[in-house]
């Protein structure tokens, strides 16, 4: 039980395995893709949100990071979605999760984007899976 003595090389291995962990370089994606992203219509954000929400579900935070939403505007999106039932809240998890109606609008969300993409290729790009004119 007593403390453990480490070589200084197994100990800065661990610290700089740490440090890398703890800063991805998707800080810095996110600043890119937020400068991309000057004004978005409703329904890009709405297939931001409803690809955020896909899966296993998610929380306020997640979604307001993977949409590059304000919280503000996340929770008046999320509250309309709910409505429409295109997301689902999980009380027990406390997560929003894309519904079956909801994952049926982003994929006809994404197959528009795509016949677009390929009548003019030079006007969209592609974030989050998801492609934004």
């Amino acid at each position: 039980m007593g403390v453990q003595k480490f070589k200084k090389s197994v100990v800065e291995d661990i610290r700089n395995q740490f440090i890398s962990f703890r800063l991805p370089s998707v800080y810095t994606i996110k600043v890119t893709t937020m400068k991309q992203m000057k004004h978005r219509s409703r329904s890009e954000i709405i297939g931001a949100i409803l690809e955020a929400a896909n899966g296993g579900g998610a929380t306020k935070t997640t979604i307001m990071y993977k949409a590059v939403l304000s919280y503000e505007y996340m929770k008046e999106y999320l509250l309309s979605l709910v409505e429409d039932e295109l997301v689902e809240y999980e009380q027990g998890r406390m997560t929003y999760r894309t519904t079956a109606k909801g994952m049926r609008l982003l994929q006809l969300y994404n197959n528009m984007n795509e016949m677009v993409q390929t009548a003019n290729p030079r006007s969209v790009k592609k974030s989050n899976d998801l492609l934004f004119i």
